[in-house]
């Protein structure tokens, strides 16, 4: 017999997202597979009770999730996250804790999701792709000189009330339609193995997925290749990593180190890399300065912060699972 259908309609989920009440969605796979959808943040505690109690009432035999904060071990595409191998009994008063509804009331959707599916015996498992993957995919395709016109022209398109990250990301495949197609693979493939599974993702990325749910499945193993920069470092393509970590350090839209770690400069280029970005930085900053009219070179995440403001005006801010090892240890 067909899959039931889902227990939510699109419709329907819009016109809860306008009240304010964003449901669980489940989704089947054509093999039967169940994949329950709930949307977080990362530095709200947005859904962190539904979280909680869905996790604790239905169980589900994996949680898919778009971040981890295992430092100390190596997680890939698809895998799973060996929280209790990083910490130990050191998660037990961590899991105790959230048992608490005053206390996870501080904590994000992500963070409830990790320590209450530990404590609850389900497999965590990372369903997004690097980030630094994302980026070396990025500088293998993009041409040099194209890239730098790339990169000025997105900072064309931002205004000043724009979330950078989102805006960024969006008008970058590798950063957008590539990565849901990855999300969207891991978790059907989850859900067809483990036979029930909740995704946990952020606002901004659950829709794209579960709008794609009904497309055609397609591979995405080539997704997945890396071109990490190769040794010896040809001079070219250092300064295309160069230019787009100045990009990313002065609108504040990802860490630079996704790019490029200045650890990985070798010696003899070190001279040459701190000229080329600090020229790249100053054509950034005034760029911003004539798009963005009140930008200061040393403050240029106020239009980012004004949308953090307005979200945390609604919703109070909340820890997220990178507090996790201060939890631990605290």
């Amino acid at each position: 017999p067909p899959p039931p259908p889902p227990t939510h309609t699109h419709t329907q989920i819009e016109k809860k997202k306008k009240e304010g009440k964003a449901p669980m969605q489940a989704l089947h796979t054509t093999k039967g597979g169940l994949a329950r959808f709930i949307p977080i943040a990362y530095n709200t505690n947005l859904n962190a009770n539904a979280v909680y109690e869905c996790i604790v009432r239905d169980k589900p035999r994996v949680i898919l999730m778009e971040s981890f904060c295992t430092p100390d071990s190596h997680v890939e595409t698809g895998g799973f996250i060996p929280y209790k191998d990083e910490y130990g009994n050191g998660l037990e008063r961590v899991i105790k804790a959230c048992e608490r509804e005053e206390i996870r009331g501080g904590w994000s959707g992500e963070l409830v999701g990790v320590v209450a599916g530990v404590g609850t015996g389900c497999e965590m498992a990372f369903c997004d792709r690097l980030h630094t993957v994302s980026f070396n995919r990025y500088l293998h395709r993009a041409d040099g000189k194209r890239l730098l016109v790339e990169l000025l022209e997105l900072i064309d398109s931002l205004s000043e009330a724009d979330d950078k990250e989102l805006n960024i990301s969006k008008k970058i495949p590798e950063l957008w339609e590539e990565r849901h197609s990855v999300t969207l693979n891991v978790i059907r493939k989850a859900a067809d193995t483990h036979g029930d599974v909740l995704a946990l993702l952020s606002t901004q990325h659950l829709a794209p997925v579960v709008d794609s749910w009904e497309a055609p499945e397609t591979p995405t193993e080539h997704l997945l290749t890396d071109f990490p920069l190769e040794e010896p470092i040809a001079i070219p393509d250092l300064n295309k990593r160069l230019a787009l970590a100045a990009f990313l350090s002065t609108t504040l839209a990802f860490h630079p180190s996704f790019v490029l770690d200045p650890a990985d400069v070798p010696s003899e280029h070190q001279e040459h890399a701190s000229k080329v970005y600090s020229s790249y930085r100053t054509l950034f900053r005034r760029r911003m300065e004539e798009h963005l009219p009140g930008s200061q070179s040393d403050n240029v995440s106020e239009s980012r912060q004004a949308v953090i403001e307005k979200i945390a005006a609604r919703l109070p801010p909340a820890m997220g699972v990178l507090a996790l090892p201060k939890l631990i240890d605290a």
